[in-house]
């Protein structure tokens, strides 16, 4: 999904708001100054100096670096012969081919930041990644590194932004020694314990194997070499942990030369358990929707490889959570056993509260739409509640009135794409007969 920046919906919105009074977005020319915006190109049709007195000229983007980005101040006067707004002072100058928004009579940089994050942060999006009990097995962390370390020799991990499957980014392993290898933190587990692993896993080069290991008898329990270009999964699915062992690795081990290989996640999961930690990208287990499983589709090569996403994703029994948020461990989620083929959570988190005009939301198409009604409805909310509290009645109903109208464009636009959430239930009065009293 395409992103979109703090300073798209800034501009959006604030268009919508102040359609009536122009200009609202424009680019600076020859001759601003720390408290001066000036505009040759902007669409001034009005020339009384008072004109623009007390909107806000907010910096939504700077050409050389210098101009404060982020930063509004209130306008004092206008001449219309040259363009120039004069402002209070900036922190620093602008200069030619900075962009500037002029908020709408009334409302504040402060009040447009609020409009938009109380949207941000409440908006629930649908998201999916693999269940596991590797730590960082979705690969979420800036430095894959840092969860995935050398075991032996010195491959090189980074994170991938752009060959990906599943989340944000996968890890690329680049090695040029055979067996050297990549693993995770180590894994507390039961002697006899029966455990699934899988991954997704392309090599451009060379091959790879998925290595299930016993670190404290120093062996390979398990493990399948993948040397495919296109996504496939590895998997494990009775990997029996022998005896005397304490814990184990998930390890990627080089078996050719020079290798390229990207990791999309890791699965572990065990066969007798039903009750996991959930994953740390969920930040609260009642987030969780339900739980899939991916059917493995056809094999690859042999019956431990299957294509990825062979076949669609299906209803798995579990995702109920149990909480405790006075506990150590706040809350786990359930998967019911035996788990026999790859599980994903399927959970809603929120986006970001977006902190510069650099800032980005995973947005775009019907959502971002939604997302414009209503922090325009938000905008609307603060200048209804100016009007109120100054006594213009009349006016803060008009503004109430739009506020009502975006509201409800953006609850319909989330509930076409189901993404409204519920209101909290409410249970009808019951009326009872009392019987009669002798």
């Amino acid at each position: 999904m395409a992103t979109t920046t703090k300073k798209t919906i800034v501009e959006r919105a604030a268009g919508t708001v102040g359609a009536g009074e122009e200009p609202i977005n424009f680019v600076t020319t020859s001759g601003p100054d720390s408290s001066s915006v000036v505009s040759t190109s902007a669409n001034f049709r009005k020339t009384a100096a008072t004109a623009y007195n007390g909107r806000v000229a907010l910096i939504t983007e700077t050409t050389d670096g210098n101009a404060p980005v982020g930063e509004g101040r209130v306008v004092t006067s206008f001449a219309s012969g040259t363009g120039d707004l004069t402002t209070n002072a900036f922190s620093a100058s602008l200069t030619t081919a900075d962009e500037i928004t002029l908020l709408p009579r009334g409302l504040g940089v402060t009040d447009m930041d609020e409009a938009i994050d109380d949207v941000t942060r409440t908006l629930h999006l649908p998201r999916y990644l693999a269940a596991t009990l590797v730590v960082d097995g979705n690969f979420t962390a800036a430095d894959p590194a840092t969860g995935w370390a050398d075991i032996a020799g010195t491959p090189t991990q980074t994170a991938e932004t752009t060959i990906v499957l599943t989340g944000l980014q996968s890890m690329k392993v680049v090695y040029t020694v055979v067996d050297t290898s990549v693993g995770c933190a180590t894994i507390p587990v039961v002697e006899g314990e029966l455990l699934l692993v899988w991954a997704a896993v392309k090599c451009t080069a060379g091959s790879v194997r998925l290595q299930l290991y016993d670190n404290t008898n120093g062996n390979e329990i398990d493990g399948v070499t993948v040397d495919e270009e296109a996504w496939v999964v590895p998997i494990l699915q009775s990997a029996v942990i022998p005896s005397g062992c304490q814990n184990v690795t998930v390890r990627f081990v080089n078996k050719t030369a020079a290798t390229t290989c990207y990791v999309d996640h890791v699965g572990l999961l065990s066969q007798e358990r039903e009750l996991y930690d959930v994953i740390p990208e969920i930040t609260d287990a009642a987030q969780i929707r339900r739980a899939l499983y991916m059917p493995l589709g056809y094999a690859v090569q042999g019956p431990n490889q299957a294509y990825v996403w062979g076949e669609e994703l299906e209803l798995w029994p579990g995702g109920n959570s149990l909480r405790d948020y006075f506990a150590k461990v706040p809350q786990r989620a359930n998967l019911k056993k035996p788990t026999s083929y790859p599980i994903f959570w399927e959970f809603m988190l929120p986006d970001t509260v977006m902190t510069a005009m650099t800032s980005t939301v995973y947005l775009d198409g019907d959502i971002l739409e939604a997302v414009i009604d209503g922090v325009v409805s938000g905008c609307y909310k603060r200048l209804a509640a100016q009007e109120f509290a100054a006594g213009n009645d009349d006016r803060g109903f008009a503004y109430k009135m739009q506020q009502r109208q975006h509201g409800r464009a953006y609850r319909a636009l989330l509930d076409k794409l189901d993404l409204l959430r519920p209101l909290p239930g409410r249970t009808a009065i019951k009326r009872v007969s009392a019987g009669l009293r002798w």
